[in-house]
């Protein structure tokens, strides 16, 4: 058992119904090093020239969407959730999950990153055909992304650690608590978005 296990274990105790979020709180604060990585590539992309040069405007677009895949909490519970529901009693499970030497089942990063970064670029352009269709006139990478990061990838970051490792349960429930978290913000900016786009589509069609 790790020192912070014991810690988390300890303070379970104590803190009682303030544990979940406190500690939530208290693990995001940890892994602080991979939602400041996600940040930091962000501020990159946001302070380069892309007005002048189309050809970089692409490149930091696709940065910027290959990050928010692979940061993208959605994506790991949809992940966990539905290919063991479909694939459950399928020997191609083995393709997506594999198991630890604590016999549970843990997930395979090469497949769950690279159908994370294939799913999440198909949902983009599934968007951009919507958002088009409700407002011809849209310029869809600046209301459909925001123009520094998403929110919830910050929280997404928990779901990148737990598919590349392993970790105790008392570690990994709050890892996924944050990985709740950012599902709850992406769907309330996803629905918000959508409402903004259907609230200024005639206004847009009319002054595009």
């Amino acid at each position: 058992m790790s020192n912070l296990t014991e810690f988390l274990q300890l303070h379970q105790m104590t803190l009682g119904l303030a544990y979940t979020p406190l500690m939530t709180v208290y693990i995001l604060a940890m892994i602080s090093p991979m939602w400041s990585l996600y940040l930091l590539v962000c501020s990159l992309l946001s302070i380069l020239p892309t007005g002048r040069f189309q050809a970089l405007a692409d490149l930091c677009l696709s940065t910027r969407l290959t990050i928010d895949a692979l940061f993208n909490p959605v994506a790991i519970v949809c992940y966990c959730y539905i290919i063991p529901y479909y694939l459950g009693n399928s020997a191609y499970l083995a393709y997506f999950f594999f198991t630890n030497s604590s016999g549970s089942q843990s997930i395979l990063p090469t497949p769950y990153f690279a159908l994370s970064l294939f799913v999440y670029m198909a949902w983009y352009s599934l968007n951009r055909y919507v958002y088009k269709a409700i407002k011809p006139g849209i310029d869809f990478n600046k209301e459909y992304l925001m123009t520094f990061y998403s929110p919830s990838r910050v929280f997404g970051s928990a779901a990148v650690l737990l598919a590349l490792f392993d970790f105790e349960p008392t570690i990994a429930y709050l890892l996924w608590c944050n990985v709740y978290i950012g599902v709850a913000i992406s769907l309330f900016r996803y629905v918000n978005s959508l409402y903004y786009a259907f609230r200024t589509a005639n206004f847009l069609m009319t002054n595009k």
